[in-house]
């Protein structure tokens, strides 16, 4: 079995032609390369995505489901209903405090604790 001894070229552009260009010019290979890597990058990720769905519809998955549970979005979270109102302030009615979070300036004012809304 006879190997082939002959060197490979290098993958890339000869550092004399690179050396030999002015700023500009390589500012402009610069945004070429950089649009080329996200063009490849977009491809690699589009196959990766056809692949994946692929893979959950084979398995009997929902594949918006499975793409979801994947990027950590597991589904829609539910928004808390509203909590209830359980303090009330003693001389203006309007004002309320349900209990949660920090406590309001007006029972800080009084300086007692808020009594239970009725």
């Amino acid at each position: 079995m006879m190997t082939n001894t002959t060197p490979k070229p290098e993958a890339g552009v000869e550092p004399k032609f690179i050396e030999s260009l002015g700023l500009k010019e390589l500012e402009d290979l610069r945004r070429q390369i950089e649009k080329a890597i996200s063009t490849a990058e977009a491809k690699a990720y589009q196959q990766i995505a056809v692949l994946f769905r692929d893979e959950a519809v084979k398995a009997g998955l929902d594949p918006e489901k499975a793409i979801a549970f994947a990027s950590g979005q597991q589904g829609v979270k539910r928004k808390r209903a509203p909590s209830l109102v359980r303090y009330v302030h003693p001389t203006d009615p309007a004002t309320t405090w349900t209990g949660r979070g920090r406590k309001p300036g007006w029972v800080k004012e009084l300086g007692v604790e808020p009594s239970p809304a009725v």
